[in-house]
């Protein structure tokens, strides 16, 4: 997962409409450093150390000075490439030159060693693992503060983590374990690191969390299903769905359920029927609600508008009048109220579609889920 350290200052993971935070740049910046520290510490652990990323296991020949695209650099270009992207994203997130930088330092230069030791690396790991343990805490105390730039930066550590720091062979009990980058208590900690970023991405985008975290978290505690040959690899590409949603880089609106391209506009309409299906449900109290008001409004209306009936409907009509209220004011009402009903449930089922389309964790029958 190489990380570009250019700004991305269109990024389309905001609230629509919203008015930017004034920090808006230093919380992009602090999710960048997270994920870039996350992924240098795995690309430096002896078990990964050289490993190319799933889909660019095979090396083509370069023979001259042929350009390659970033996820075609080697491995060493790559590992380069975060340690000059760590090293500029000290420079700008919202902590000063004391905080984290003599702890960078530190670590930088036995950075430069490892890539010259060869054989020694797995000896000197431990080391340099401390190193970056110190290099995180030291970031994590200097945030402390400017809370949602902490957030922002356990939240990209995280997500990233649970590719780069997973140890498939860890006992369940031990910290890389699939039990615990995906246990319950790890997962909720996610989500509301997500949840406190709530003012600077959209809900489908935090939907786009939540909902793969559920599923691979159901994986991680079922050793079959997690021995699978292409489980790593989508877990691979899940967090670099992860990353592009929240840096903006993708749109949510773009994800499409499983086989959408390729199925007949019948299948589509029950798909959507299923998604409205779901949405019903969670909205089942304000629909009614809704509902209910609305026909109230809409017989007021129709009320007033004839002028006519029983005594009771006549006096009715005449507390309406004096209280103000119109015929064409109660449809008006009720209109407002029918689009806003609309409105809710096409959000929820925007929800609920992206809470599918970005799962792409192996479902038990070896596709995607």
């Amino acid at each position: 997962m190489p990380t570009s350290s250019g700004n991305r200052d269109d990024m389309v993971a905001l609230v629509a409409g919203a008015e930017q935070p004034a920090d808006l740049g230093k919380v992009r910046y602090a999710f960048r450093l997270g994920w870039a520290i996350a992924e240098l510490r795995g690309r430096y652990r002896p078990a990964r150390f050289g490993e190319r990323a799933p889909g660019h296991e095979t090396v083509f020949a370069r023979n001259g000075f042929e350009l390659p695209l970033a996820a075609e650099r080697s491995a060493a270009e790559i590992r380069k490439e975060l340690v000059e992207t760590v090293e500029d994203l000290c420079g700008v997130v919202d902590f000063s030159d004391d905080d984290a930088k003599p702890s960078w330092e530190k670590l930088k230069a036995s950075l430069i060693g490892f890539e010259k030791k060869g054989a020694d690396r797995e000896a000197l790991w431990p080391e340099v693992a401390h190193e970056f343990y110190e290099l995180d805490a030291d970031i994590q105390d200097a945030l402390v503060l400017p809370a949602t730039q902490a957030a922002a930066y356990q939240l990209g550590r995280g997500l990233a983590e649970t590719y780069w720091a997973l140890n498939p062979e860890s006992a369940a009990d031990a910290m890389g374990s699939w039990e615990f980058v995906f246990g319950p208590a790890r997962c909720a900690t996610l989500r509301r690191l997500a949840a406190r970023l709530s003012g600077y991405i959209t809900a489908e985008v935090l939907a786009s969390i939540a909902g793969p975290l559920e599923s691979w978290s159901a994986l991680a505690f079922d050793a079959t299903r997690r021995a699978g040959a292409e489980v790593q690899a989508a877990l691979f590409h899940q967090g670099l769905l992860w990353r592009d949603l929240i840096r903006g880089e993708r749109s949510s609106q773009d994800l499409q359920l499983e086989g959408d391209a390729k199925v007949s506009a019948t299948t589509n309409v029950w798909k959507d029927l299923k998604l409205y299906e779901t949405a019903v449900v969670s909205l089942r109290v304000p629909l009614i609600g809704g509902l209910i008001s609305i026909v109230l409004l809409a017989g007021g209306g129709a009320l007033l508008a004839s002028g006519s009936g029983s005594t009771f409907l006549t006096t009715i009509a005449g507390i309406f009048g004096a209280l103000g209220l119109t015929s064409a004011g109660l449809y008006a009402r009720a209109k407002t109220e029918v689009t806003s009903l609309l409105s809710n449930l096409n959000q929820t089922v925007e929800i609920e579609r992206v809470h599918r389309a970005a799962d792409l964790c192996p479902s038990s029958a070896g596709g995607v889920g």
